[in-house]
């Protein structure tokens, strides 16, 4: 049950979000105040939320005040041998520390625990697993290129694989986002990307290409207001849904993989950004400048793809079989 003390989420002069409460507060509550606070992307809040979600029921204390540093610690404990991916681990330690932390600050004032004590019992884990990434080849690339159905896909399957957006990122884009300067120089404006970061991507002749036969397709140029990538099914004007789910492009991806008659790798609109990292960082791009592309909050996290880079190599030292 929660608290009978009144509770409720305010926002200061300061812009801060403050808790009316204080330690009477349930976990709820105060897990729903930090997404609303702290996490703008809407792809993080429900990962975030579901991982906060799990914790509050593992750990088994309605009031944040209640919560103990031995709790914590062996909320992590049950997690780390759950069997899980690592990753899923990573996530839903960060999403934890992340809340506590926030519910420890002194505008917030909900928890008893301190920063070092969230930290220590909250450690992540230190080991780092290679984990092979599920990417097109070159020619399987330019097969789901040409069996597209429509300039619209192929133009889409360009913006992933050409560009390194995010799927999210690449539903959102207007027409209005593709840029030209007066050299001829075209780019692409991510506005609100991940971690509410905007970013400009500069895309290649080939690119640009095809996101011009897509308009002239729809009717449509450069400048002209509206979504790139609109919805093509019979329900979309009725739903008012002109811009094409995150859904509906991952199907296209699904589609274009089947018309190209790949079998044996399960891609999808991640596969191809992590296709784009993959070709830069072969091709001799700098980890830094490609980690600026992809929207990276940190070089380290885009360093991952070089142990995939030096894997061709390495072939040249395996054996053949006799």
């Amino acid at each position: 049950m929660e608290s009978s003390t009144a509770t409720a989420v305010v926002v200061t002069t300061a812009g801060f979000p403050t808790i009316r409460g204080g330690a009477g507060i349930s976990w709820r509550i105060a897990a729903e105040a930090f997404l609303a606070a702290r996490v703008s992307s809407p792809n993080t809040r429900r990962a975030y939320r579901r991982a906060l979600v799990d914790a509050l029921e593992a750990i088994g204390r309605e009031r944040l005040a209640d919560v103990t540093g031995l709790d914590l610690a062996g909320y992590r404990a049950a997690l780390l041998a759950d069997g899980r991916a690592p990753s899923s681990h990573s996530v839903a330690l960060a999403a934890l520390r992340s809340f506590l932390l926030w519910t420890a600050k002194p505008h917030v004032a909900a928890s008893r625990l301190t920063p070092d004590v969230i930290r220590d019992a909250l450690e992540m884990p230190k080991a780092r697993v290679l984990r092979p990434y599920q990417v097109p080849s070159n020619p399987e690339l330019a097969a789901m290129l040409a069996h597209a159905a429509t300039p619209r896909d192929r133009a889409l399957l360009g913006v992933l694989a050409g560009a390194g957006l995010r799927i999210s990122e690449a539903v959102a884009l207007d027409v209005r986002d593709l840029r030209e300067d007066p050299d001829g120089c075209a780019y692409l404006h991510v506005r609100n990307g991940k971690g509410a970061k905007d970013r400009m991507v500069p895309i290649r002749p080939e690119l640009v290409a095809l996101v011009r036969a897509h308009l002239a397709a729809t009717g449509r140029t450069i400048g002209d207001a509206g979504p790139l990538f609109t919805a093509y099914d019979r329900g979309a004007r009725a739903r008012g849904a002109r811009r094409i789910s995150v859904r509906g492009a991952a199907g296209i991806v699904t589609r274009a993989t089947a018309a190209a008659g790949i079998v044996g790798k399960r891609l999808s609109p991640h596969s191809l950004r992590h296709g784009f990292a993959i070709r830069a960082l072969r091709a001799g791009a700098n980890v830094f400048a490609v980690s600026k592309l992809l929207g990276h909050s940190s070089a380290a996290v885009t360093g991952r793809y070089l142990d995939h880079c030096e894997l061709p190599e390495l072939l040249a030292a395996v054996p053949a079989l006799p």
